[in-house]
């Protein structure tokens, strides 16, 4: 009983401080954090730490700095909880967007959540997102929003992730986009390497492989505003494009952390592709104008060099993964 006393006392104080004024929480005293962790177990500290990520949001929109987009079709909707929850349990408040066609079974599960649904505008994955970012007019953004980022239903975004590419960001502002380590996941959940792509995917991607890690990566919205947005008419490789035109606006970053696991099974735009691959035809569009002796040599030398990374990163030692609840953060993940 006096545990349950010292729980609610605790949930008391921390509901002051995240309803009425929440900013206060980054100015307590150690001491004081301390004294409220010890009063929960493991679980029931991913449950609270959730719950306040929410109420951060409902106190106001100027507070919250990210919309986050997921685009889904519901057909999975245990692979789909873990990525709505891996969002709603970062250490900054975001605007969670769902993107979807209507399903009502979706959308119960999007209520337990306190997430909302925009209908899909059913023409394909880019307008979706477009949508989702309010492009095309059809959700209105929160007045304070400076970034975008999105993360397909099946992938999972890494504990703390998007505070510190965002504080990366704001320590730079002329950069356009962020990008982080991606581990790669079988869909039990099980690892399988670690992709660690620098800045320098986006200039490589011009001439050869697409080495950029979508999943975990973070754009500033006026940049991504002033490029137009997502090129509806790619299917499979609108990510490439994207981080392309991004890169030529303004400078990339890279930080050198995991932020997000990337899920490889059958059922996957990038399983599915097969021989309708967008890469090549984006590498193209911006590829640098060369004479043909050296367009050639370049051509040969970036055949090597994709086989050589692709060949490297699996055989690389995998580092250790964040853990979120006791365990890490991409396993207990089988649909």
């Amino acid at each position: 009983m006096r545990v349950r006393c010292r729980q609610a006392d605790a949930v008391c104080e921390l509901t002051w401080l995240a309803f009425v004024d929440p900013l206060l929480t980054v100015r307590c005293e150690p001491i004081r954090v301390n004294w409220w962790i010890s009063q929960f177990s493991k679980g029931e500290l991913c449950a609270i730490q959730r719950f306040f990520s929410w109420g951060l949001i409902m106190v106001g929109s100027d507070l919250v700095r990210i919309r986050f987009v997921i685009p889904t079709l519901g057909k999975n909707l245990a692979w789909l909880s873990q990525c709505v929850e891996s969002v709603l349990s970062q250490d900054v408040p975001v605007d969670l967007l769902l993107v979807a066609p209507r399903n009502e079974a979706l959308s119960r599960r999007a209520q337990e959540w306190g997430v909302r649904i925009v209908d899909d505008p059913g023409t394909g994955l880019s307008d979706a997102l477009n949508r989702g970012f309010g492009m095309d007019g059809y959700d209105v953004l929160p007045s304070g929003v400076e970034y975008f980022a999105w993360l397909g239903d099946d992938d999972i975004l890494a504990p703390g992730s998007l505070a510190q590419m965002a504080e990366m960001m704001d320590a730079k502002p002329e950069t356009t986009l962020a990008l982080g380590r991606v581990r790669y996941i079988t869909g039990d959940g099980c690892s399988k390497w670690v992709v660690r792509s620098g800045s320098w995917a986006c200039w490589y991607s011009r001439i050869g492989r697409n080495f950029m890690g979508q999943p975990g990566s973070l754009m500033r919205r006026r940049a991504f505003e002033a490029v137009g947005g997502l090129d509806g008419s790619l299917k499979n490789a609108m990510d490439q494009d994207l981080f392309i035109r991004l890169s030529i606006q303004g400078p990339v970053a890279y930080v050198p952390i995991e932020v997000a696991a990337f899920r490889v099974h059958d059922g996957s735009i990038s399983s599915r592709k097969g021989g309708n691959d967008e890469r090549a035809l984006v590498s193209a569009r911006y590829r640098p104008k060369m004479p043909f002796f050296f367009d050639v040599m370049v051509s040969f030398a970036a055949r090597i060099a994709d086989r050589v990374l692709l060949s490297v990163h699996p055989r690389l030692p995998d580092p250790p993964a964040p853990m979120r609840c006791g365990s890490r953060y991409y396993e207990n993940s089988a649909g």
